[in-house]
């Protein structure tokens, strides 16, 4: 896990400079946010100073590894985001992404729910008691993931023409079949609470 660490958080600010670089643009520096995320960034690089446990702040704990790199990653990813989605293509582009990768983790998460996984050998599929957890690697992570990417898949469907609904609506409800093979109660709660604010 951590050479994906390394090379994730590397990636990340290459794509962030590139992007930068290519839009001619810089980091707004003077909104409150920018100074929230600029404090918080300081506070996890001085926190390495204090840990009483230095290795475990900079990679973190197994599974998560949620330490500095995984933390600057999200920072960084956020960053990119944001800056991408300051345009209607660049907003157009994500949605593109977030359906597409929702499409690949649900695909491969119904096809272990068909039990004809290729994969298989690779996994201890065992120690989840037949829930569903795709290439995400664990139920509850997948469960998080569907709900926050579906509702981006069904507005692509509510944005799309005729020839893209029915592909689109077939994902959708690929997402919720998916999702309660999962087994996650804290998604399958998110899900209901989801459907009673859009009813």
């Amino acid at each position: 896990v951590l050479p994906k660490i390394l090379v994730g958080s590397l990636t990340a600010l290459v794509v962030l400079a590139l992007l930068l670089h290519r839009e001619n643009r810089s980091l707004p520096r003077s909104s409150p946010l920018s100074l929230c995320v600029l404090l918080y960034v300081l506070v996890l690089l001085l926190s390495q100073f204090w840990s009483v446990a230095p290795s475990l702040s900079r990679f973190g704990a197994v599974p998560r590894f949620e330490g500095l790199f995984t933390h600057l990653i999200a920072i960084v990813l956020g960053i990119v985001t944001a800056t991408i989605v300051s345009t209607s293509d660049g907003r157009t582009t994500v949605l593109k992404a977030i359906v597409v990768s929702n499409a690949i983790v649900v695909f491969y998460g119904f096809v272990q729910w068909l039990g004809i996984d290729p994969l298989r050998l690779f996994w201890e599929v065992e120690s989840f008691l037949g829930r569903i957890f795709s290439s995400v690697g664990q139920p509850n992570f997948l469960g998080s993931f569907i709900l926050l990417t579906m509702p981006f898949t069904v507005l692509a469907a509510c944005q799309s023409g005729r020839r893209r609904l029915l592909l689109l609506t077939v994902l959708s409800v690929l997402n919720v079949v998916v999702l309660l093979q999962t087994a996650s109660r804290g998604a399958l709660l998110g899900l209901a609470t989801m459907v009673l604010i859009v009813v």
